[in-house]
């Protein structure tokens, strides 16, 4: 609380009092008292004020800094009126009484939402685990008639149901920790397991496949980095050209972390769209619209965070594009 915006606040009553001094020195003056005690009386007058002043404005100012303190420790801020020191004046009183009711009909209105998004959630996810079985139903029907027809609706079909993986873990990954599980595995898993995903569509493009030694260990949800992993593998079969496609998945050690790095040979990415390419719902300018939906790299990116990796795309156009998932160090030592 700065002197300058106290006095301001107190301007009415210090110009009235001035105003007083006047009137009673000019009464004084006029009824014969002599002008060194009408002096005093202004200067006695003026100390009181001064004090009386000046008291407020040391006790407003040690009000102010506590006040101000309790806030800016506080993580929860919509907690403020439940924790400030009690209203000390009837328009403190009339501000504390409304921010409080403010506050609980805020916090009303996100609970409202929360209970609304919570279930919508809910819906979307019984909802994916129904469309699901249809989808393995057709799966199957492929399989069992074999035909240029049902490779082709084979083919859609992986599209589709990628499509139903990206709204499912959508939807999840608000609230990883409630279906994430830890364990120790090899690098290699999750690999296998979106290199199985995307079997198909690396055969029917003739794309090459580079694979290197990927025995390190890591400690994560290879279900979670699968998922991510396919992701990125979806956007490397889609941008590379048929027969002449190359994929190579490699780990690279650094002191720090290991790096799963997915290198394609593929058309890349502008340099202007390089530093969006992670934001949702960003297709880019040049990478083939019509088959991009902005959401692959944006959970790839989103799910890293949410699990403590991260995740970092260089490309370069005509040469291709590296997408590299970091796995950190830990300190933790088996006894």
């Amino acid at each position: 609380m700065y002197p300058g915006r106290y006095l301001e606040e107190h301007a009415g009553s210090i110009l009235f009092q001035v105003f007083l001094m006047l009137v009673l020195g000019s009464y004084l003056l006029a009824t014969g008292t002599r002008p060194e005690v009408i002096v005093w009386i202004v200067v006695i007058w003026v100390v009181i004020s001064g004090v009386y002043l000046g008291g407020g404005y040391y006790s407003k100012k040690r009000r102010y800094e506590k006040v101000m303190d309790i806030f800016d420790h506080l993580q929860e801020k919509y907690l403020f009126t439940e924790i400030i020191p009690k209203p000390q004046s009837t328009m403190e009183r009339l501000y504390f009484d409304c921010s409080r009711g403010a506050n609980k009909a805020m916090l009303d209105s996100i609970e409202s939402l929360s209970l609304s998004g919570r279930e919508y959630k809910e819906y979307i996810e019984s909802w994916i685990h129904e469309v699901k079985n249809p989808i393995a139903a057709i799966d199957l029907y492929c399989k069992n008639h074999p035909s240029e027809d049902s490779r082709e609706i084979h083919k859609r079909l992986k599209e589709l149901e990628n499509l139903v993986n990206q709204a499912l873990y959508y939807a999840r990954s608000g609230y990883v920790e409630k279906d994430y599980f830890v364990q120790e595995c090899s690098i290699s898993d999750p690999v296998v397991m979106a290199l199985q995903e995307n079997r198909s569509l690396i055969l029917e493009k003739h794309i090459g496949l580079e694979v290197e030694d990927l025995e390190e260990l890591i400690y994560t949800d290879p279900k979670w980095v699968g998922f991510i992993l396919n992701q990125v593998l979806s956007n490397a079969i889609k941008y590379v050209e048929t027969d002449t496609g190359l994929i190579r998945i490699f780990v690279e050690k650094e002191e720090k972390g290991i790096w799963l790095c997915v290198e394609d040979n593929g058309c890349g990415i502008p340099a202007a769209d390089l530093p969006r390419v992670c934001e949702k719902g960003f297709t880019g300018s040049d990478r083939r619209r019509g088959q991009a939906t902005g959401m692959g790299l944006y959970l790839a990116k989103r799910l890293c965070e949410k699990l403590g990796l991260t995740l970092k795309v260089w490309s370069e156009m005509g040469k291709g594009t590296q997408i590299k998932i970091g796995f950190p160090v830990g300190t933790l030592t088996r006894p």
